[in-house]
């Protein structure tokens, strides 16, 4: 077996072809031995879309992501065919500030050594999250957005450090998350790929 790897348009395409060639006589004619995998990079861009545009807000909306690139000076972010790597470095600095102004807010920024920090941080984690990251503690509509943004950046992060190490089973837990915003983003198509993918792990491949 090959796997042949691409985009959700490539793979759809050689799976057509092997519908088509499905009549040959031999194996290789037939492209048995090709296995269309859609690149998990590129589940990685649309999520990277589907939060930008669903933090996008405005340039006078506090907190919004278009208020904060303006900010910063970012371009090619929220063009109709924004740059990833733009997209991605936004998404990143959006979310590591917002993490290290939770943890000045916690006093995590005293710490006097790494040890210490180390004793301390499991504890502070879970009072962060009963704290600050609860929604029913927030009635702040920016402060609550700024909590949304939290939840799925941590999915896009878990994503993003997976795919890079190859580690599949956090792959896999990934995904079944990625399943959902993508058919709640009207990406069905890509939804049922990745439906596809989980099928294939754990009953075919």
């Amino acid at each position: 077996m090959v796997v042949v790897a691409g985009d959700l348009a490539t793979v759809k395409k050689l799976r057509g072809l092997k519908g088509l060639r499905s009549d040959e006589r031999s194996s290789y004619h037939r492209l048995d031995w090709a296995l269309p995998v859609a690149q998990l990079f590129h589940m990685q861009m649309l999520l990277a879309k589907i939060l930008v545009h669903n933090y996008r807000g405005s340039v006078n909306e506090q907190g919004s992501l278009e208020q904060l690139a303006t900010m910063l000076q970012r371009r090619r972010v929220f063009s109709d065919n924004p740059d990833f790597h733009a997209m991605d470095e936004l998404l990143r600095h959006v979310f590591t500030a917002t993490v290290l102004r939770l943890w000045e807010m916690s006093n995590l920024n005293t710490c006097s050594n790494n040890a210490e920090f180390s004793n301390i941080v499991n504890e502070k984690v879970m009072e962060i999250i009963d704290r600050d990251l609860n929604m029913s503690n927030v009635d702040h509509t920016p402060s609550r957005n700024a909590i949304l943004f939290v939840r799925d950046m941590l999915l896009y992060m878990e994503l993003s450090s997976a795919i890079k190490i190859g580690d599949i089973g956090r792959i896999e837990k990934a995904l079944k998350w990625l399943t959902i915003i993508f058919h709640a983003g009207f990406t069905p198509h890509y939804a049922q790929e990745l439906m596809h993918f989980r099928c294939c792990l754990n009953y075919i491949w």
